[in-house]
């Protein structure tokens, strides 16, 4: 595959180097391409990068770990999920499988209570960084 029609297309500049490197053997894990709206394209897992989505704030996590990867989508997908979550006035959300806060953060001020559950320790510490440069920080 020369490059990937839904990827960006820093994604698609960054691949050719890569593939050379897996094909040469010099890749030390898994083959990761992150593309971030702030620290662009990533390849270490380990790597803790931020993406900042209109209207929601920046979110810190993982590379390797659970993020949408087609951020664009996300402002869109989280209002109508919180539109949906909201419509019978709740006081408590609690965030399954909450990552790094996204859905818990970005409904925080629609709720009494949020209450975020993982089992991820990089993902929980980095939810409660994301809460605190939020202003949530008693998420």
């Amino acid at each position: 595959v020369r490059s990937c029609p839904i990827a960006t297309e820093a994604l698609n500049e960054a691949l050719p180097a890569e593939r050379t490197k897996a094909k040469s053997g010099r890749l030390s894990g898994p083959l990761l391409l992150r593309d971030t709206t702030e620290d662009g394209v990533v390849t270490d897992p380990q790597q803790v990068v931020t993406e900042v989505l209109p209207g929601l704030g920046a979110f810190s996590f993982r590379a390797g770990g659970f993020f949408q990867n087609n951020s664009s989508i996300l402002p869109a997908f989280v209002q109508h999920v919180l539109s949906a979550a909201v419509e019978d006035s709740p006081e408590v959300l609690v965030d399954l499988y909450c990552g790094v806060g996204l859905f818990a953060l970005s409904g925080a001020n629609h709720f009494q209570q949020i209450f975020g559950v993982e089992v991820e320790p990089v993902a929980v510490n980095l939810a409660r960084r994301n809460a605190a440069a939020h202003g949530h920080g008693h998420v």
